[in-house]
């Protein structure tokens, strides 16, 4: 516990150096940051790298193993949110790629918590994608419940954008308000 508290103390103490405004939220006691919401977030952030790679470490010491277990194996599924999700779309392909994984196929469900509300966990889009590439040419189909493709600003996962912080007016409602159930397909 006291390597992880060290590690944490010096990725903080690097990055209130460099970045004025970290420097200004890691400024206030512990208990301000607990009220504003953002102490275990900011903590969680910065030991990621630390962490990353001691978690590197182990699963190749234990890559014999792994190989083993999965040996066989049609499917293997990473779910997440944040940073859980991106080190699983970063670890996707080469997974795919180790076990044999046919490439082409995705299954991607987007999920949403909201304790406030009644079912609490709502499905924001549940699709299979088929892409296929041949030289230039390149098509992919996909069926199930997703946001409509419509939108430049909002073209991410869930109807997020990867442009601007908050929705345009329109976005906002058809975000809301729309979902394609059925096929699409795309040529590109």
């Amino acid at each position: 516990m006291s390597t992880v508290f060290s590690v944490e103390s010096e990725w903080l103490g690097a990055l209130s150096k460099r970045q004025p405004k970290a420097a200004e939220l890691l400024s206030r006691n512990p208990e301000e940051q607990q009220r504003l919401g953002y102490f275990h977030t900011l903590r969680e952030i910065c030991q990621q790298p630390a962490t990353w790679l001691q978690t590197s470490g182990l699963m190749l010491a234990s890559a014999a193993k792994l190989q083993s277990k999965l040996h066989g194996t049609s499917s293997v599924t990473l779910t997440g949110s944040g940073s859980s999700e991106y080190a699983g779309d970063c670890v996707r392909s080469v997974l795919q790629a180790e076990l044999g994984l046919n490439q082409n196929f995705h299954l991607v469900s987007v999920l949403r918590a909201e304790p406030e509300t009644p079912s609490v966990i709502d499905a924001l889009e549940t699709y299979l994608r088929y892409d296929d590439q041949k030289g230039d040419i390149g098509w992919s189909v996909k069926a199930g419940a997703f946001f409509p493709t419509i939108s430049l600003e909002n073209d991410d996962l869930g109807w997020t954008s990867p442009y601007t912080l908050t929705p345009s007016a329109i976005n906002s409602w058809i975000g809301d308000e729309l979902r394609t159930i059925g096929s699409e397909g795309r040529r590109r």
